[in-house]
């Protein structure tokens, strides 16, 4: 798979996490939006880029722990250092698998732990036990197939844990922007919506009043102090301008039965 290929696959699917999250925290179902594959994708640059750069350090910190690793063995000093080194590494492998299993038995845990911790801690763990080992028993002459079982199941429980964390995180990210959101509506713009018939609004300061004109208008009431959440599928998603949990999420389509009037920001 080339490189751009698996990008785009990634910024797809945790661009669809972290979209979902976000809408979730205004009560609605992300199917129901009928989102494109382009819009998911932009949704999907925000969110890859934090886990994307970390696995990147990541990797260059292992790097160069590893070359300082290989200069002492060449130099041959230190062996000492070089096996408690590898013991402490391997310990706190040990300790973060552990860490991880308890995450993954006791749901309690996982519930109200940081977004993310469990399953990097099967990754975290699973790489520092990996190399720890490697380091105390360099010398042992180990058959071919055993390296590569070790490096499989290591590399297994990587994948696995990086993959599992960077999920929690976009779906933690996409809730994190929903309280942001919420937090910062009058950034958005008001939308003034004429309509036929009365709209039932849950709670929130909009205001309705009727709108003045000969009697058998098709348009006969004004609502003022919705703003707008996002567009998708020929519907604008509104909340209102104070929101709470009980607010909830008005959708209106785009047809003859309503006016919308977008007002600039101030």
């Amino acid at each position: 798979m080339a490189p751009t290929t698996l990008i785009t696959a990634l910024m797809i699917y945790y661009g669809y996490v972290a979209t979902r999250g976000r809408f979730w925290y205004f009560g609605i179902d992300l199917e129901a939006m009928d989102l494109t594959v382009q819009e998911l994708i932009l949704y999907g640059t925000e969110t890859i880029w934090l886990p994307l750069a970390a696995v990147l350090l990541l990797i260059l910190a292992f790097a160069g722990i590893h070359m300082l690793h290989l200069r002492l063995i060449e130099s041959g000093s230190r062996p000492r250092l070089l096996r408690a080194a590898g013991a402490v590494t391997l310990a706190g492998g040990v300790a973060l698998i552990v860490r991880a299993a308890v995450g993954v038995v006791v749901p309690e845990v996982a519930r109200e732990e940081s977004a993310g911790v469990t399953p990097l801690s099967l990754s975290m763990g699973a790489l520092l036990a990996a190399y720890g080992g490697y380091v105390l028993v360099k010398s042992w002459n180990r058959p071919r197939w055993v390296n590569i079982l070790a490096i499989l199941a290591t590399s297994g429980l990587i994948m696995a844990g990086a993959v599992w964390a960077t999920n929690s995180f976009a779906w933690a990210f996409g809730v994190g922007r929903a309280v942001s959101i919420t937090q910062r509506l009058e950034a958005y713009p008001e939308v003034v919506i004429d309509t036929a018939e009365r709209l039932e609004i849950l709670a929130g300061p909009v205001r309705m009043q009727p709108l003045p004109g000969p009697k058998g208008r098709k348009l006969k009431y004004r609502y003022r102090g919705m703003r707008l959440l996002t567009e998708a599928g020929g519907r604008l998603f509104l909340v209102p301008g104070r929101w709470t949990s009980s607010s909830g999420t008005l959708v209106l389509p785009y047809n003859a039965d309503i006016r919308i009037q977008f007002l600039p920001l101030p």
